[in-house]
């Protein structure tokens, strides 16, 4: 007989708990190290934070400049990475980063 169909591939997080930031690396507590921690993509990254009820960001490299560090996916945990006044925010060539919650209203950081 032939073999078994593959999977499907996991769905997407749902938007509305997967707060993207591009080209942002966000600090925090390491929850899970990248180093032994790959994933294929953000999104995949985001559904590993979401997993992991310690975690509230997620960082993930990808592009050309990770050389060895792509497909990493750093789970952290930061309490208000709103607030963050040593966030790489939109200066980062490799970094993508997310949140498990939704940013402030605009005004109110």
């Amino acid at each position: 007989p032939p073999p078994p169909p593959p999977p499907p591939p996991p769905l997407p997080p749902p938007p509305d708990r997967c707060h993207v930031m591009e080209r942002t690396e966000l600090s925090g507590d390491v929850v899970r190290w990248g180093a032994d921690h790959k994933v294929s993509s953000a999104a995949a990254c985001c559904t590993a934070c979401l997993a992991e009820d310690r975690c509230s960001v997620w960082v993930y490299c990808a592009g050309p400049a990770c050389g060895a560090q792509a497909g990493e996916c750093w789970l952290k945990a930061l309490a208000d990475p709103f607030s963050d006044v040593d966030l790489v925010r939109g200066r980062s060539d490799r970094w993508t980063s997310g949140t498990r919650l939704p940013p402030p209203p605009a005004g109110a950081t």
